[in-house]
C-alpha cells in the first residue's frame, strides 16, 4: 500500500468518526458521502502510471529537450566535417595524429591533390635572412595569382603539422625542426628535399651575406614533397 493510500484511508476514517460522533442522519449522510469519496480516489491514484524521475518531461526549447541537443552536439563533433575553403577536398582527421592506426598514407594523398590545385607559375616562395641572420620566408607572386597566396599558406601550414605528427616519424634538418610557424616548417622541408629553383646571396655591406633563393611554384613542388612523405607511411 502506498503512502498517498494510507493518508487517504486515514482522512476517511477520521471524517467517518467525526460524522459518526456528531449523530443523527445527517451524520451517517455525510459519513458514508466520505467513504465513497475516499474510495474512489484510491481507486483514481491506482489507475494512473507511477512515473519516475527519468520520465519526466525537459522543460524545452522549441521543439528540442536538451538531451536532444546535446546528442545534435556530440554527432557534430564526432562526424567528419569539411575545413575552410583554403583546404577544399579535406576532411578533419578522425582519429588523434599521434595514433599509429590513423591512415597517414591516404592523408599525404590527399595533401598532394590539393596542391596540385593550386599549382601556379606565378607564384613563389622566398628565402633569406636578416643582418641578424634570422631566417625569412615569404610567400609571393609577380603580379598574378595574389587571390591564392592565403589559400596556399593556409595548406602550407596544415601540411606542416601533418609533417611533425606523421608515423613513422619523417626525418627533419635542424633548420626545419627550429621553424615556429607550421607553414614555414612545410616550406624549408620543401627547400630542404628539392632544393631552390633560383640561389640567390644577400649581401648587408661588406662582411655580411648569406645564403638564400627562391622556390619557383612551391604548389606543384609540394605535392612532390607529399609523394616523398607518403613513402615513409610503408615503413
Amino acid at each position: 500500500m502506498s503512502k498517498s493510500d494510507r493518508r487517504t484511508i486515514g482522512v476517511t476514517l477520521l471524517a467517518i468518526f467525526i460524522s459518526w460522533a456528531l449523530g443523527g442522519q445527517y451524520g451517517m449522510y455525510i459519513a458514508f458521502v466520505c467513504l465513497v469519496v475516499g474510495v474512489v480516489i484510491m481507486v483514481h491514484a491506482h489507475l494512473q502510471p507511477n512515473r519516475t524521475p527519468a520520465e519526466e518531461p525537459f522543460i524545452t526549447l522549441g521543439n528540442i529537450t536538451p538531451i536532444a541537443e546535446a546528442k545534435a552536439a556530440d554527432k557534430d563533433l564526432s562526424t567528419n566535417v569539411k575545413l575552410t575553403p583554403s583546404t577544399a577536398g579535406l576532411t578533419a582527421d578522425p582519429l588523434p595524429r599521434t595514433s599509429k592506426s590513423f591512415d597517414w598514407h591516404s592523408k599525404w594523398t590527399e595533401l598532394q591533390k590539393a596542391f596540385r590545385r593550386l599549382d601556379n607559375e606565378h607564384v613563389y616562395a622566398e628565402n633569406g635572412r636578416d643582418r641578424l641572420g634570422s631566417e625569412i620566408w615569404l610567400l609571393g607572386t609577380d603580379g598574378i595569382g595574389k587571390e591564392t597566396l592565403d589559400e596556399l599558406e593556409a595548406l602550407c601550414d596544415l601540411a606542416g603539422n601533418t609533417l611533425s605528427a606523421s608515423v613513422p616519424k619523417i626525418p627533419l634538418s635542424e633548420t626545419t625542426s627550429s621553424q615556429s610557424k607550421p607553414w614555414k616548417r612545410w616550406i624549408s622541408h620543401v627547400r630542404d628535399l628539392q632544393g631552390y629553383t633560383q640561389s640567390t646571396r644577400y649581401s648587408y655591406g661588406k662582411d655580411i651575406s648569406y645564403e638564400g633563393g627562391k622556390i619557383d611554384n612551391p604548389a606543384k613542388q609540394s605535392a612532390l614533397v607529399c609523394i616523398k612523405c607518403r613513402g615513409t607511411t610503408y615503413g
